[in-house]
């Protein structure tokens, strides 16, 4: 997927960006992750449909243990399946955050339709509504490089400042031991992918999975991030 120089995508990024904004709909993909039906309404990410968030939907699935009885914070949280999943299996406490108020809404239906309501939810531009401390962060951004015009499009496309803003400010937000978990794909993978920049903003790095593309050239990963204790 390339794009130019002048913000112009090629026919694969228009595509998804046009498939953002038709109709809202139902699906029943997350039901072998515990969550029967999730709604997903009209401008917000379709994660049954991305790359890495369905791959760490099912990560985060078979691996509770990275979230059993601890406080989360689902960043970019969009529909919300992935904070739906360590709600539902053994988080003491799930915050959802996004820019779009839609995808708030959205969580909140989801939250609704699967686990009764809880959580709480809370919008705003990447971490300033976030007014506590977590044990785990849950952050899946935005991987193609563009300068969004609305939140469609938020859900697709970041500028550099994004991720640099992310890492340069997330370290308040964490508890002692607090850890961010990321996915990433080496398709995407330019200067400012977490496997490139976490080091730079002193964090520490642990991939937990490695997923091979059938091509064998490129592979999805999961990257655990914490505070540098050296």
């Amino acid at each position: 997927m390339k794009i130019s120089s002048k913000n112009t995508y090629d026919k694969d990024i228009l595509n998804l960006i046009k498939d953002l904004s038709c109709e809202g709909y139902f699906t029943h993909d997350f039901e072998s992750l515990g969550l029967p039906l999730i709604a997903i309404l009209k401008t917000v990410f379709r994660t049954d449909k991305s790359y890495l968030g369905s791959y760490l939907a099912s990560y985060l699935y078979k691996n509770p243990q990275l979230f059993m009885n601890k406080v989360v914070l689902d960043l970019g949280c969009g529909a919300g399946v992935l904070g739906l999943i360590a709600q539902k299996n053994g988080a003491k406490h799930v915050t959802y955050s996004d820019i779009n108020p839609i995808a708030i809404k959205n969580s909140k239906i989801n939250s609704i339709l699967n686990d009764n309501g809880r959580g709480v939810f809370v919008t705003g531009d990447l971490l300033k509504p976030i007014k506590k401390k977590y044990d785990l962060i849950i952050f899946n951004p935005p991987n193609i490089k563009g300068i969004p015009k609305n939140y469609s499009e938020n859900a697709l496309l970041r500028e550099d400042v994004l991720i640099k803003k992310f890492f340069s400010g997330v370290s308040k937000y964490l508890t002692n031991e607090g850890k961010i978990i990321m996915p990433g794909s080496t398709r995407f993978d330019g200067p400012m992918s977490p496997l490139k920049l976490a080091g730079s903003f002193g964090f520490y790095l642990q991939e937990l999975n490695r997923d091979i593309e059938q091509d064998g050239d490129n592979y999805r990963y999961v990257v655990l991030i914490e505070k540098n204790k050296l």
